[in-house]
């Protein structure tokens, strides 16, 4: 039960730090994300009336690519995947800052390539998901 309790509380500190750093606009907007119609489902969740499932944590990841799965399931590292979060800043602004239209191209496809690889891996976490569903016949 510890452990559970353990899961819950990292997922709501992070859904927390998501609101304070400005990936989404408060908690209403974070049930959105994970599929639930309203603030109250994500409430339920958060006082542990309604389970916190795997497809909630993945549809989280889905809208916000630089979340720390392995933070949520297992405590590891932090909530938030800052290195990509800054990677991405650090291009961004190259990107408005830059003269050359060659080099702007470059950079915009660096991001690209980013974001691509973030969708893969969350294209992983919905396979593993699905075939956990299989197993467990949920």
């Amino acid at each position: 039960m510890t452990e559970t309790l353990a899961y819950l509380d990292r997922f709501i500190l992070t859904i927390k730090q998501l609101v304070n750093d400005g990936y989404a606009e408060n908690e209403k907007q974070i049930a959105s994300m994970i599929g639930e119609r309203n603030k109250q489902g994500l409430s339920d969740i958060k006082r542990g009336k309604k389970k916190l499932k795997a497809e909630h944590i993945t549809k989280l990841k889905a809208s916000v690519p630089e979340l720390n799965t392995k933070y949520i399931y297992d405590g590891l590292g932090e909530p938030i995947l800052q290195e990509i979060k800054w990677e991405v800043e650090i291009l961004m602004n190259q990107i408005i800052k830059a003269d050359d239209p060659q080099k702007r191209k470059f950079l915009v496809l660096e991001v690209l390539d980013i974001i691509q690889q973030m969708r893969e891996e969350n294209r992983d976490l919905t396979d593993q998901l699905k075939k956990i569903k299989m197993i467990t016949g949920g």
